[in-house]
Order: C-alpha cells, then sequence, then structure tokens
C-alpha cells in the first residue's frame, strides 16, 4: 500500500512549510473600497473622485466583506454603514445644485449569473426601486450644500459637526426577494444634474451586494455549524479519497492493469484476466482496508492543510495545485527507491499522489 508514503511525504513537507496568518475580515483593509471613474457623457466634469475611499460596515459597525475564490473583496451590506476614510479628498471642479443632482446607477450582476439590474437609473426588474435617488438623501443636506462648491475637500477643512459615517437603510423588499438580489455586482453611479450627466464613478470589480441583515448566532450555533461542515466536507473526502484508488488502481483500466503486471507478487500476473487480477487484489486488501486507508489520506492531507495554515489564510487554487505537486513527486521518488528502479509505477503512484492531494485538498479548502 502507498498510502503510508503519501502520509509520510504530507508530514515532512508540512513540518519545513508550517506557518499560519490570520484571515480574518480585517478593518481598514478588507472592507476599503476604494472608487474609481468611468467616462461619464457630459463634457463637462464636475469632481474627481479618485482619492475618496469608504469602509464598510453592518448595522453593528462590523468590518464587512467576502471571499470569493480565494480572493477578499468589500461588501455592501443593507441596512449598515459606509464611513469615509480620513485621508480622503474630495477635488469639485464646477459647482453642482444639491436638490437637483440624482445618482443613476447601473448594476451589473456578475456572478453566479450575468444579470442587469439597473442601466442608466432605469430598473431591469420589477424589485429594482433603487436605481435612482437624490444625493442629498443619504449625505444629508448640510454635508452636500457644503461640498457643492468647487474646491478639494478633506478632514482637514470639514467641520466635525458633519457626520463622516453615511448610514445605508434597509431596502424596501421582503426577504425572499432580497436573497434573489444578492450576489457580486459591477456598479458604476452617474451623477445626472440639470438632465446632464457631470461625473460618473464605479465601485470595485465583483463586489459584493448583501441586502439581507447578518444572521445573528450563538456560540454553540457557530461551532455547532463549524463541526456539521467540517464533518461533511470529511466524509465527502473520504469517498473522494476512495474513488480516486479505485480509479486509477484497478485493473479493469488500462492504467491499473499494467500497474499490477509492474509489482512484486508471488505469481506470474501477465497471464491472467484483469477480472482475476482484481479478484486476487480483493483478497489481499479488502474493502474495509481500503476504507481505512482512504480515511488515513484524506485525515492526512487535511493535516497537511492546517499545516499549510489554508484554514487561517487566503490561498488560491494555483497555491494547492503547486503543493499537490511537490507532494506527488516526494511520493514517486521514494517509491522509485522502494520499488527499486522500476519506473512505471513510482510514476504512476506519484501522479496519484498528486492527484489525490489536489482533489481532496480542493474539497477541504474550497470556499462558496
Amino acid at each position: 500500500m502507498n498510502i503510508p508514503i503519501l502520509v509520510v511525504s504530507a508530514v515532512v513537507f508540512s513540518a519545513q512549510l508550517l506557518h499560519a496568518q490570520n484571515a480574518t475580515c480585517i478593518d481598514g483593509r478588507d472592507n476599503l473600497i476604494s472608487l474609481g471613474e468611468c467616462q461619464p457623457f457630459g463634457l463637462l466634469k464636475a469632481f474627481n473622485a479618485k482619492s475618496l475611499r469608504f469602509f464598510s460596515y453592518d448595522r453593528n459597525m462590523r468590518p464587512v466583506c467576502h471571499t470569493s475564490f480565494g480572493v477578499t473583496r468589500p461588501a455592501l451590506q443593507f441596512p449598515g454603514f459606509l464611513k469615509i476614510d480620513n485621508t480622503s479628498s474630495l477635488a469639485m471642479l464646477d459647482s453642482l445644485e444639491p436638490e437637483n443632482t440624482f445618482i443613476h446607477l447601473t448594476m451589473t450582476r456578475t456572478y453566479p449569473y450575468i444579470q442587469w439590474l439597473c442601466l442608466g437609473g432605469f430598473g431591469m426588474s420589477m424589485f429594482s426601486n433603487f436605481c435612482r435617488f437624490n444625493i442629498c438623501a443619504i449625505i444629508g443636506n448640510d454635508y452636500c450644500n457644503f461640498i457643492s462648491q468647487p474646491g478639494v475637500y478633506n478632514s482637514s477643512n470639514i467641520p466635525d459637526r458633519f457626520n463622516h459615517t453615511i448610514r445605508l437603510p434597509p431596502l424596501q423588499v421582503d426577504s425572499f426577494l432580497a436573497s434573489l438580489l444578492e450576489g457580486n455586482y459591477r456598479i458604476e453611479a452617474h451623477f445626472i444634474a440639470s438632465l446632464e450627466e457631470r461625473a460618473c464613478v464605479s465601485l470595485p470589480a465583483d463586489a459584493k451586494l448583501m441586502l439581507t441583515e447578518r444572521e445573528e448566532l450563538s456560540d454553540f450555533e457557530k461551532t455547532a455549524r463549524k463541526v456539521a461542515e467540517r464533518c461533511f466536507r470529511f466524509a465527502v473526502a473520504v469517498f473522494v479519497s476512495a474513488q480516486m484508488f479505485d480509479f486509477l488502481f484497478n485493473s479493469i483500466w488500462m492504467h491499473g492493469y499494467i500497474w499490477s503486471l509492474n509489482q512484486k507478487v508471488e505469481m506470474d500476473m501477465s497471464e491472467r484476466s484483469a477480472g482475476a487480477i482484481v479478484d486476487h487484489q480483493l483478497s489481499k486488501v479488502g474493502n474495509v482496508e481500503r476504507v481505512v486507508s482512504s480515511t488515513v489520506a484524506a485525515l492526512a492531507i487535511g493535516v497537511l492543510l492546517l499545516a499549510l495554515g489554508y484554514d487561517k489564510r487566503q490561498h488560491t487554487v494555483w497555491e494547492l495545485f503547486k503543493h499537490s505537486i511537490l507532494i506527488g513527486m516526494m511520493a514517486g521518488c521514494v517509491r522509485c527507491m522502494q520499488m527499486q528502479q522500476r519506473l512505471y509505477p513510482a510514476i504512476h503512484e506519484g501522479f496519484y499522489a498528486y492527484l489525490l492531494t489536489f482533489f481532496v485538498g480542493l474539497t477541504f479548502s474550497v470556499q462558496f
């Protein structure tokens, strides 16, 4: 059995690369929203918002972000708050009339499917009634009037009486419709004054829009959910491990048949059929032992991922792929020395170790 080789390789590799980092939603970094600029249709640009930055929070002022495919991105929570960064600045290039300035949103859903929720301020669905609104209704009339004149505005010249925290109100939709609206969006805000577009800003690509309040869970419920999730992932990992072993070493497949012919056994396999070889293998290593071996392999890979800090930091599929390649190479080299220069079993079992590490590791670490 080559499971001990996989275990030894995982232990040796993890002992040399053991490290861990924090992967929580860090305030001031993961919830940072930096505005970009989209080209307005109007000829006269009203302001420059490249240096304007916000931090996003939920209704309890906890930082809000989300992780998609190993990348942490900011999120907007409704209801929630946006806090203006103290290092931000807004350059007003021309005056605006606050009461006549409206924001027309263009919102394009990018995940889980492509959909236009708003297009130029017009709703593209029956429950998108927030595509057009007055800017002063969000930041307040006093604040709006103060920054409507030309000049550069930052924390040094804005009076303390103005609140730098913007409240995002709850949207007037029920929980079912809110769940349909949630997803990743590309958002553009077009500033329209007197029927003319004066500016356009864009939020980061694939920013997540969350319209429902964060679920409040007790410590026991959080622990129970975490344990249930890990048990489910482990069960799937054992299943993947068992199926991977059966596919790569079963003699009914050509690669498994050639592997069997290269083993040191007490009988000549070259004159036997694939079915006879399978029966012989099952007589030596039964299904119970195979399940135990699959469980040990899944545990070894889980320990490897913990040692590499996959549960405490951001990671990518490419990183897991590289680690799997290294594990496969180490297992192949060990097997090559054990088999005394028989090349095919070493290549075959090294490939098995790589493939098993990658797919079981993906089962343990993938985030939705």
